[in-house]
């Protein structure tokens, strides 16, 4: 690497990977660590800057990004700004290789399993992030889930062979893809979760696939799935919601034992935003919203953010009136005349059903399930 190196992120994964590069690259050094929001001035003695601020200094003589930041949102922008720059290496860490401390370098490369470059072309656009929601059923039932997951709905999931015509679809339109997350409601009562995994696995060969679950149903998995998940470099998110942390050393002491990667992310709050009114300023929701970028991928629909997936589950089960259009709120994959690099530039932007969240009365709660008795105010800022 003859240009500048720099790591963007300062939290703790791009700490790791600041120490790892100086424990295992000989005679190179990082040049600086990118973050928009970080108060440090300096990590280990390499100074953090602002991202606009570096590229305008540096950003001919820099040769390759790492990212290391785990928010969906961050990621997405950083690598906008790489583009925009014409930084011709772009890497993404694995999110838990980045958050367990796990090895990064081997013989001064990286571990392609843990960090790898994204690819681009002239000829189809990457999408840094998406997620698949398979199931409507959960059994957690949180109130105020953001996809509407509980007992009043659609408790149905979606079928492998839709999952996996969406996914082969994806690979047509899309150059890249490095980061596949799968959740539901909760995946691991999806009946043909291990067709899935592996067809997911075999489509995005080299992609980060996670599976985002309570975990309470992770000791009975079985052999046979404990397998697929070692075989087909799956790693684990677990949101660890209270009833999750009395169970954490048993469902730690299983992963562990299976060489399955994984980690815990405390739930103990939960925000709602979303509301009845059609008048919210879109432009300060969608500036100041943390889902925008998380791409759902739901029944042959690529939509910007869970609301558009939550808005028409509350149309069914509360018989509220948002309306959604298809073409600016979600797009059908399976279209004739769908253009990958058109819906990229309308998926970074405002949509209409941005009107109907309301960041700036956005309110937190503690962790609580709904049970049975779901009710709209569970998911409606007052």
């Amino acid at each position: 690497m003859s240009g500048k190196t720099v790591i963007y992120g300062a939290g703790k994964a791009g700490e790791w990977m600041l120490d790892e590069w100086n424990r295992k690259m000989q005679g190179t050094e990082i040049s600086g660590i990118l973050d928009a929001f970080s108060p440090k001035k300096s990590i280990r003695n390499v100074p953090v800057y602002r991202p606009d601020d570096y590229m305008a200094r540096y950003g001919r003589e820099t040769e390759t990004v790492v990212i290391t930041a785990g928010r969906q949102k961050a990621v997405s922008e950083m690598v906008k700004v790489c583009r925009r720059n014409e930084i011709p290496n772009i890497y993404m860490l694995h999110d838990i290789p980045g958050k367990r401390k796990m090895p990064l370098i081997e013989s001064e490369q990286f571990l392609p399993h843990r960090i790898r470059r994204i690819r681009f072309s002239f000829s189809r656009p990457t999408l840094p992030y998406v997620e698949l929601p398979i199931i409507n059923a959960c059994n957690l039932n949180c109130k105020g889930c953001l996809f509407l997951c509980n007992p009043k709905g659609d408790c149905t999931s979606v079928p492998a062979a839709m999952v996996i015509r969406d996914l082969e679809r994806m690979k047509e339109l899309f150059e890249d893809i490095p980061w596949i997350r799968i959740l539901g409601g909760e995946p691991l009562m999806h009946e043909e979760l291990g067709e899935i995994l592996l067809a997911v696995r075999r489509i995005f060969d080299d992609s980060e696939i996670d599976v985002c679950t309570n975990g309470l149903l992770l000791p009975k998995l079985g052999q046979q799935m404990y397998q697929l998940f070692r075989e087909q470099r799956i790693v684990v998110h677990i949101s660890g919601y209270d009833p999750v942390f009395r169970m954490q050393e048993e469902i730690e002491t299983v992963l562990q034992r299976e060489g399955i990667p994984h980690c815990f992310l405390e739930r103990s709050d939960f925000s709602k935003f979303y509301s009845l009114s059609d008048s919210n300023d879109k432009d300060y929701n969608f500036q100041n919203c943390f889902t925008c970028a998380c791409h759902e991928l739901y029944q042959g629909k690529l939509s910007m953010c869970s609301g558009v997936i939550a808005f028409d589950k509350m149309n069914q089960q509360f018989h509220t009136a948002y309306q959604l259009e298809e073409g600016k709120d979600y797009y059908d994959i399976h279209a004739k005349d769908f253009d990958a690099f058109h819906v990229m530039e309308l998926l970074e932007r405002p949509i209409p059903a941005c009107r109907y969240c309301d960041m700036a009365k956005m309110q937190s709660f503690s962790w609580g399930t709904a049970g049975n008795h779901a009710r709209l105010k569970d998911y409606i800022v007052d």
